[in-house]
């Protein structure tokens, strides 16, 4: 760990970078919050911030996950609704909470094709 040049008072800073073994581990955990953080998560949006650790095409496959993950999270609540939507006995407050997650899981399902395609293609808006 080299020493860098002292600015101001106090000690001089160190600069320190990650083993091949913390890679690993950095990636492992970006990966995981990548293809199972909730939607809108703090873990999510940290792990899109350090995604410059992973190549392209793994960020890419990565977002590919998610987005079967998103599609079974839809299914999983869908099947929750069809029942009270078939009785026709649906509250309006579970209608507006249904489409609530629903639109929501929508829109994190947009995202996730969008970042997969800017992350080969570039951000071509």
């Amino acid at each position: 760990v080299p020493d860098l040049e002292k600015n101001g008072r106090g000690p001089a800073g160190s600069l320190y970078s990650l083993s091949a073994e913390g890679r690993s581990v950095l990636r492992r955990h970006l990966g995981d919050a990548l293809v199972h953080a909730k939607e809108q998560s703090p873990a999510f949006k940290l792990a899109l911030a350090f995604s410059g650790a992973l190549s392209a095409k793994r960020l890419a496959a990565l977002l590919d996950q998610r987005q079967a993950v998103l599609r079974d999270r839809c299914a999983q609540v869908e099947k929750v609704r069809r029942p009270l939507q078939d009785s026709g006995k649906e509250p309006r407050s579970a209608t507006l909470l249904f489409e609530y997650v629903l639109q929501g899981l929508a829109h994190e399902l947009r995202m996730a094709e969008h970042l997969a395609q800017i992350s080969i293609n570039g951000d071509k808006s």
